[in-house]
Order: C-alpha cells, then structure tokens, then sequence
C-alpha cells in the first residue's frame, strides 16, 4: 500500500522523513512516498507529484502552526481526498490543535503527533491496508519508542515535568530492569527482575529539545543522574533532583539494525551500562553491556 507524506517548512519535513522511516517497520506492507526524496532527478517536478497522487491508497498531512494553512499543502489534501477520500486522509498534527485546521481540512479526523495520536495513525493504516488489527497493539508499543526517540529532536517540549512518555528500560544482556531503588537523592539504581507493580521500574522521557532528553523515575520524581559530575569509566549512576545539569541529560539512539537502543551522557559522553546489578556509565563505545530495550508502559 502506498502512503503519500505531505509536508511544508522544515519540522513538518523533519518529522515526515522519520515517518517514512518508520511506518514499514509497523506495518511492512507500506511503502511511504516523501517529495524530497522520492522525485527522480530530471524529472518535472508537478508532473512526477502527480503521478504519484494518482497512485497513492492513503495520506498522511504533517502540519505545524507554520504550515497548516500553507496553498501546497491544502491543494495535496485536496487532491488526495478527491483520489482516495477522506478517510483515507489523516492530519497528523504538531503543536497545532484539530480546531484550528481550516475549512476542509477540518472535516478529516486529525490526529496528534503524541502516543495515542499515532497508534490511532496506524489503526487507520491497517484497516485501509485489510490487515487484521489482533496484533497491532504490541507491534506499535515494540517500535513506537523510536519513533518517539526520535521525533524529540526536531519538537520542542515545555521541559521536565510538563511533557513525558512512560517507559521500562530493560537490559539486555541481563533481562533485568532499571529500577530507581528509593526515594531519597543519592538513592542507587540497580537492576532488578521485572515487577509489574513496581512504579520504581517506570521511568518517564522528558525532552529537553535538540537531542536531549530528561528520564525521571515515577516512583520518586528523581532523575537519572551521573554521580558528582564524575566522568570515568565505571562511576554510579542514581537519583537526583532534577537541576538542569549536563549529567543529568541523555540522548537515546536505536542500533543499526533496530533491535536495542544505546543511552548516552552528554557530560560524559559514555553509555549507560551495568557492572552485575550497579547501573553505571561504561565506555565511549557502546558495549554488550550498554544495550537496552525500551518498552511502553501502557
């Protein structure tokens, strides 16, 4: 099934390039189709956009507060809605709210750009697809963390404690848990095996904008910190009030081949790992012991 990915203005861009990215890897029938990557070189440029229309069986609009309005973008709604209809056509919405899409734009059902938004996203894509949704719940919560990972570096956020994604980072060498181990500053991190009613084990995303990222843990409010600003290999990792530091922000990016997600200080520049049940900062290479998976908390 082909999906056209309509964007104007560089975060819509931004964000539309990620989705192209990741809709196959929830739904691998998909075959995304994104303008600045996808027009051959030489060709005439409205003549190949419309060919591509023509061929389309579902749409995607990624509207900011800069683009909602923009000509190009309401005449490719327009154009994909009169091919495959409404329904077919879905405003994926970044920082703009569904009652301030303009006339026909706000006949369609908009979605936000956040967790419920975009597994309602990929609801649509399945049905529009006939592929059954029995399963769709755990393939969007196993590949949603990158998608989310990723959109933070080009949406801004509020900050720490405003806006956040739920999450358990499991390690996978061990299988174990990042656990926040109390509730005081100074309390360690450890891992632990999985306990489902343990809220010390869920660890909220907070995006700091750019590539950084806040993980507070829900249990205590406290954050991920690096101890005493230490920058060694090996050094303790546990609960701090959140202050804003360096070594209390991290970036998180996906392995090569998707399977696992590396974490990493920006003050130190070494990745988060363990020594048996201790987390602590490792080398300035990710090692066996540095791999995590991260799992949505529903």
């Amino acid at each position: 099934m082909e999906v056209f990915i309509s964007w104007s203005g560089e975060t819509s861009r931004q964000v539309a390039s990620e989705l192209k990215k990741w809709l196959p890897l929830v739904l691998p029938s998909v075959e995304p189709w994104l303008s600045l990557r996808d027009i051959s070189p030489g060709r005439y440029w409205e003549d190949e956009l419309k060919d591509a229309l023509d061929r389309m069986n579902f749409g995607i609009l990624c509207l900011t507060p800069d683009n909602y309005t923009n000509p190009w973008v309401v005449y490719e709604a327009g154009a994909l809605s009169k091919k495959i209809g409404r329904a077919s056509v879905v405003p994926y919405l970044i920082g703009v709210e569904a009652n301030s899409l303009p006339g026909p734009m706000s006949q369609r059902q908009a979605v936000k750009a956040d967790r419920d938004g975009t597994e309602a996203l990929v609801r649509a894509l399945y049905s529009a697809a006939d592929v059954s949704t029995i399963h769709v719940k755990r393939i969007f919560l196993e590949w949603w963390p990158h998608l989310h990972a990723a959109m933070a570096k080009y949406t801004k956020s509020p900050g720490p404690g405003l806006q956040f994604e739920e999450f358990r980072l499991r390690h996978i060498d061990s299988g174990e848990y990042l656990t926040g181990d109390g509730e005081e500053n100074e309390d360690p991190i450890l891992l632990k095996p999985f306990d489902g009613t343990d809220v010390g084990q869920v660890w909220r995303i907070h995006s700091l904008g750019g590539r950084y990222s806040a993980l507070t843990n829900k249990r205590s409010g406290l954050c991920l910190d690096v101890a005493r600003h230490r920058r060694g290999h090996s050094e303790p990792v546990w609960l701090f009030k959140y202050g804003g530091s360096h070594n209390q922000m991290w970036t998180f990016s996906p392995s090569s081949d998707n399977a696992h997600w590396h974490v990493r200080g920006r003050e130190s520049r070494r990745y988060l790992g363990a020594n048996g049940p201790d987390v602590v900062q490792k080398g300035k290479k990710p090692s066996a012991s540095c791999f995590w998976q991260l799992q949505a908390v529903l």
